[in-house]
C-alpha cells in the first residue's frame, strides 16, 4: 500500500513537472520596445504566476522547490510574503537556502530583513553561513547602487 502511494506521488510529480515545462514557454513572452524584442525582460502571464504561487503551498517537495526557484527567477513580487512565511516554518536546510536565494533575486527589503534574521538565529550552521553570505551580497549590491548615484 505504501509503495503504491509513493508511486502515485512520483507520477503526480512527473505530471506536474511536464505540465510546468509545457506551460512556461507558452506563457513567457518577450517584452517589445518600438517593435524590437528585448530579450532581457520576460513577463509571465497571470495564470502562470498564480500556478507558481499555488505551487509554493504544495506538499510535494520537488514541485515546491521548483516554484520557489522560478518565483525568484521570474521576479514574481507576489511571492515575497508566501516565501517569507515558508522560510519561517521550513525544516529542510536546502529548501531554506533556496528560499533565501529566491528572496535575494526578488530584492524585496522585507524578505532580505528576514534572511538577515535567519542568518543570525537559525539552529543550523550551514543555513546561517549561507544566509549571511546572501544578505552580505544584498548589502553590497545596494551600497554599490548608491555609490554610483
Amino acid at each position: 500500500m505504501k509503495s503504491m502511494n509513493a508511486t502515485r506521488q512520483k507520477n503526480y510529480l512527473v505530471i506536474m513537472l511536464i505540465t510546468l515545462l509545457f506551460a512556461i514557454p507558452s506563457t513567457v513572452t518577450k517584452a517589445q520596445t518600438n517593435g524590437n524584442i528585448c530579450g532581457s525582460v520576460a513577463a509571465i502571464s497571470k495564470v502562470a504566476e498564480q500556478n507558481f504561487l499555488n505551487g509554493l503551498k504544495s506538499e510535494n517537495t520537488g514541485l515546491r522547490k521548483s516554484c520557489i526557484y522560478f518565483a525568484g527567477k521570474y521576479k514574481i513580487s507576489k511571492a515575497v510574503l508566501p516565501l517569507m512565511a515558508q522560510l519561517r516554518k521550513e525544516k529542510d536546510i536546502e529548501t531554506k537556502i533556496l528560499i533565501a536565494l529566491s528572496l535575494y533575486e526578488l530584492g524585496d527589503a522585507r524578505g532580505m530583513y528576514l534572511v538577515k534574521v535567519v542568518s543570525d538565529n537559525d539552529d543550523n550552521l550551514k543555513v546561517r553561513k549561507r544566509c549571511t553570505a546572501i544578505y552580505d551580497k544584498y548589502v553590497q549590491d545596494r551600497s554599490s547602487l548608491y555609490a554610483t548615484l
